[in-house]
């Protein structure tokens, strides 16, 4: 998670940069960006050709677009939702929520899916998965129980309101908010986050479990 982060972090730091010099070369150089833009498409295929010389990322390059365009395609339904929200004077100093929210969620999540990924690699065959995870699903499967898994997903929820009170003063105290921490939307906003998170880890236990089953890697394909 602190990698993603960073890479978030120093993926949006270049994207604004570039993004501010295109904008600046839009009105004397309009073709710029178009220029650009080919120039990668140019030098697509030349990466499909080095990362086929490698086994490892061969394998990706065949097989490894399902989760990533299924990213995409999530992301792309996100941003929708914000700038619906960012255009409703309402909710203006709701969107630096968003980043908050998001990432403490995923962050968690993607790492009980590590963990249940790691754990089916060392004890299960591919296809195979442990006998209490077989039939239908249910939550209390994700929380109940004294296994390693189901101790990490406990810790994980005990994590999610501490973690957000911390960031809450935190914009807060930086006042990028714009919003009053009244008692009503902190317990509104802790609510969404808790539901978030326990709607996360169920999907997250279900899915990777799901994956291994079908004979996919979970770390490729859901984390």
């Amino acid at each position: 998670p602190i990698a993603a982060s960073f890479g978030d972090l120093i993926t949006l730091a270049i994207l604004a940069w570039i993004s501010q010099g295109l904008y600046k070369c839009l009105d004397t150089y309009p073709y710029v960006s178009s220029l650009v833009c080919a120039f990668f498409m140019l030098l697509t295929p030349l990466w499909m050709v080095i990362s086929s010389k490698h086994p490892a990322s061969r394998t990706l390059l065949y097989s490894g677009w399902e989760p990533v365009i299924t990213a995409m395609v999530i992301s792309s339904i996100g941003g929708l939702i914000l700038d619906k929200t960012v255009s409703d004077p309402n909710l203006a100093g709701i969107v630096v929520y968003t980043p908050v929210i998001n990432g403490i969620g995923g962050n968690l999540v993607a790492i009980q899916s590590s963990r249940i990924s790691t754990h089916l690699h060392f004890h299960c065959a591919p296809g195979e998965v442990p006998d209490e995870t077989k039939g239908c699903y249910y939550p209390c499967r994700t929380f109940c129980g004294t296994g390693a898994n189901h101790r990490s997903a406990q810790v994980l929820i005990l994590l999610v309101v501490p973690g957000h009170v911390i960031f809450l003063y935190t914009i807060h105290l930086m006042k990028s908010g714009h919003t009053t921490l009244t008692p009503i939307f902190m317990s509104v906003y802790l609510a969404t986050a808790l539901l978030q998170v326990l709607l996360l880890l169920c999907i997250a236990d279900w899915m990777v479990h799901s994956m291994w089953r079908s004979g996919k890697d979970p770390d490729s394909f859901s984390i």
